[in-house]
């Protein structure tokens, strides 16, 4: 999720073996990416020296249905049991001759559940983490970095009510008790953790959202995408706040962190703000824990620095 301007370039020579091999097997994979309905070409190979390297590349159609190369990775590696600790990744967009892609919010997610995969099976120590190779479009200059440092786990910053203006304060007190309200609903009661979330449009219209859970298998659609979607769906665009409240699973009953998911909805909602309004919107996107009151706050930018939109923006493109 950061930009590339904030990773070390490393020589291929300085690589080892390994790596040379894994980012030779991407390079060589993205000759089969099937991206000719998106800007962005992308290939990855993963694996650990001595073991099988398994490389994907990305298929996209017109339909709703992608094929992403870092998700049939990541299948791949779990189903043949390959304790896949490196990972090496390459984008090629159409309208840029020397970028480095960095990993969205969806691949970071993606990546977050394999290094727990890869912990839970004794292939990967606590002290331990997955190592990214990130390539530049043309193929002679790498990124090497670890997925903790490309999560934004540190940007929020503890809430202190002193530090605002009083309309802002009734503000977030306002759309933390809506948050409250919604979380309670009976769509949460197949998990034990329930979220609320309620957002203020650009027009001053207060939209509360819950999480809709069901016993199936599928994935539950997040309370802030629930809020921004009925926020859409009334013509409506995110303005200045958004507070999420989460309750339980939390060992030390804290705010809960977002997934990489929500961070792109998040930011791509504030973009469609930014140009609704034809000037720069702000968003701060609050989360609070119900058990405890704690609250931090971040700013929606800083939840995800290299957005898919960006590349729209002639900003870095990113997988």
């Amino acid at each position: 999720m950061l930009k590339t301007s904030s990773l070390d370039v490393v020589p291929f020579s300085s690589l080892s073996r390994h790596r040379r091999e894994l980012a030779g097997s991407a390079v060589r994979q993205l000759a089969l990416a099937e991206g000719q309905y998106s800007n962005l070409h992308v290939a990855v190979a993963m694996g650990l020296d001595g073991k099988e390297i398994i490389a994907a590349s990305n298929r996209q159609t017109p339909l709703p249905k992608n094929f992403h190369a870092e998700m049939e990775a990541f299948r791949r590696a779990e189903e043949s049991d390959n304790p896949a600790k490196e990972i090496a990744m390459i984008g090629r967009s159409k309208s840029k001759d020397d970028l480095t892609a960095t990993p969205c919010g969806v691949c970071l997610d993606m990546a977050e559940y394999h290094r727990t995969w890869l912990r839970k099976k004794g292939y990967l120590s606590e002290s331990s983490d997955l190592v990214f190779i990130l390539i530049n479009n043309i193929g002679n200059r790498v990124h090497v970095t670890t997925l903790e440092k490309l999560l934004p786990t540190k940007i929020f910053k503890e809430f202190d009510p002193a530090s605002i203006e009083s309309d802002e304060l009734a503000r977030f007190s306002r759309l933390k008790e809506m948050a409250e309200k919604s979380m309670s609903g009976e769509d949460s009661r197949y998990e034990r953790f329930a979220v609320g979330a309620a957002l203020v449009t650009l027009d001053g219209e207060m939209i509360p959202g819950r999480k809709l859970t069901t016993k199936t298998d599928g994935l539950p659609l997040p309370a802030a995408a629930t809020a921004l979607i009925e926020a859409a769906n009334r013509e409506q665009r995110l303005g200045d706040t958004l507070v999420i409240v989460t309750k339980g699973r939390q060992e030390n009953h804290g705010p809960a962190f977002p997934s990489g998911t929500i961070r792109e909805m998040i930011s791509d909602a504030e973009y469609l703000a930014t140009i609704k309004k034809g000037s720069p919107v702000k968003t701060k996107v609050y989360i609070v824990s119900s058990e405890s009151g704690r609250a931090v706050w971040a700013y929606a930018k800083e939840l995800c620095p290299c957005p898919i939109h960006s590349v729209d923006l002639g900003g870095v493109p990113h997988f």
